[in-house]
């Protein structure tokens, strides 16, 4: 009787808190009003059933109370606490919404006339199937009014893969432990938007800055990411703040934002090595990357995007692999500032037909210092040639790189195959070319390229819920160290004794389901 008792006065206090809390619970009132009518129907119960022990006859009471009637009060009980798990529930799906994606892509490559590190030139290499799956979870919440969430952990991995190379290790990682976490944290962040200094936002967690346009249209999804693919795509922590700008420039859609990271940062957390002469002696500074954006729609053109990019990234690091002694183990070793304009218009004139270009640029400024990287010394764009076949070059002084990025996607007017869609991408880069894009979704990194690429590709659409993607690209690399600013690049035909720049060719197919 007395756990009874106690389980109720829980159950009759618990609502009332959950309800007045600062944390909002939203659920139908008709449920709320049952869940509460049903709480003091057994309240009355429990106080008639108090009064009547109370009473000197309590053994007539005790008899009439018999066991049959305890077992009922104690399903009441169990089913009160039922309603109330499914009010909880129903609580925490409606805060937080939760998504899924599942991809599995084949690719198929060949890469010729290319030089191994050890300066070993090698005419064909071919690769008749590597299988991956990529998985991810999306989570978004509205907090408040002026506060929202968005997450996403995703797990990429090749089929088979094996950290080892005496046997696969892949068939058991899910159940057998091996000190390693594959689902990762691929974005976490909070959008604030404070009343009292409207139309400013600021946003700050693990950022969504990578897909970037125009990448959604051959992901066949909406914008993911702020920034430009060419420009910037990886997952940095940081703040972004923006102004919208709307009210002030008679522009749609456009604003103002502002961005810091740190691309590498001293780790703190080798305080408890309690090295303090080296600690505090370490010759390197933080990388900080900034970054200015402004966007807008182009009047005229709906739903268009442009997008003017300001990126200065001061003192990039380099790590020697064994360093002699600590004060040659990294170093600062120059500052690189990007610019960009990105351009897209989608459906242009109700036609079907999406088009985007990309320019961008990096002015590269090397300290004069170098890391001893395996017998050769590394500056930014400067120092040791990257290969193992040139010829020593002299340091280069202030270096400028360049890229453009254009293409376009079509929505083919057939409706029996669900609309399709087909797309084609180009894009060249100099030898001095670079960019933050480490966070390619694919094998390569494709818009890194100090050389040309092309990208074909057909989207077949099965419905709301699952297509398949399946394309062909080519690469052509005219100049070493792709996606790295390390090294002085030279020219492979001229420097390396090849009678033809390396090639890259590639052809996959991919079903990617999202629901």
């Amino acid at each position: 009787m007395r756990r009874i008792v106690i389980a109720l006065a829980v159950l009759l206090v618990w609502p009332s808190a959950a309800f007045t809390a600062d944390l909002m619970v939203k659920v139908p009132v008709d449920e709320y009003e049952a869940t509460k009518k049903q709480l003091n129907d057994m309240q009355e119960q429990l106080d008639e059933l108090k009064m009547k022990i109370e009473q000197p006859e309590a053994e007539a009471v005790e008899e009439e109370y018999s066991d049959s009637k305890l077992r009922k009060l104690d399903r009441d009980i169990s089913y009160i606490y039922d309603t109330l798990d499914k009010v909880e529930t129903d609580a925490l799906l409606d805060r937080i919404s939760l998504g899924a994606e599942v991809r599995v892509r084949m690719d198929n490559y060949r890469v010729k006339n290319y030089v191994t590190s050890t300066g070993t030139p090698v005419a064909d290499e071919r690769n008749d199937g590597n299988w991956s799956s990529r998985f991810r979870i999306n989570m978004d919440a509205e907090v408040s009014e002026s506060i929202t969430f968005a997450g996403r952990l995703a797990l990429y991995k090749n089929w088979a893969d094996s950290m080892g190379a005496f046997m696969s290790s892949d068939n058991n990682r899910a159940h057998v432990s091996d000190g390693t976490t594959d689902l990762k944290v691929d974005r976490f962040y909070i959008d604030w938007t404070p009343k009292f200094v409207t139309p400013i936002s600021i946003s700050f967690g693990r950022l969504p800055t990578s897909d970037g346009p125009p990448l959604e249209y051959k992901e066949n999804r909406q914008r993911q990411s702020i920034y430009p693919a060419l420009i910037f795509d990886g997952e940095p922590d940081g703040i972004v703040v923006t102004a919208g700008l709307d009210q002030y420039l008679n522009l749609k859609n456009s604003g103002l934002r502002y961005f810091y990271a740190k691309a590498t940062q001293y780790d703190a957390e080798h305080l408890s090595m309690n090295h303090l002469d080296t600690i505090w002696m370490d010759p390197y500074r933080d990388t900080d990357v900034q970054a200015v954006f402004f966007e807008t729609e182009v009047p005229g053109l709906r739903d268009s995007l442009l997008v003017l990019s300001y990126i200065p990234a001061t003192n990039i690091l380099m790590q020697s692999p064994a360093p002699v002694d600590q004060s040659q183990a990294i170093d600062n070793l120059g500052d690189i500032t990007l610019y960009g304009v990105h351009f897209q218009v989608p459906n242009l004139f109700g036609s079907g037909l999406d088009l985007f270009a990309s320019y961008g640029e990096n002015r590269n400024e090397p300290s004069g210092k170098t890391i001893d990287f395996g017998g050769a010394n590394y500056g930014l764009f400067s120092g040791s040639p990257l290969s193992p076949l040139a010829a020593d070059q002299a340091p280069t002084g202030t270096t400028t790189g360049w890229a453009w990025y254009t293409g376009f996607r079509y929505e083919l007017p057939v409706n029996f195959l669900n609309r399709p869609k087909l797309g084609f991408e180009y894009n060249r880069g100099n030898k001095y070319w670079f960019s933050f894009t480490p966070g390619s979704g694919e094998i390569f990194n494709r818009l890194g390229t100090r050389g040309e690429a092309f990208n074909v590709y057909y989207i077949q659409p099965f419905n709301q819920h699952l297509f398949l993607r399946t394309g062909y690209t080519k690469i052509t690399y005219e100049a070493t160290g792709s996606g790295m600013p390390f090294g002085q690049p030279v020219e492979y035909e001229e420097n390396m004794g090849l009678t033809e720049d390396p090639e890259f060719h590639n052809f996959y197919i991919l079903l990617d389901s999202r629901f």
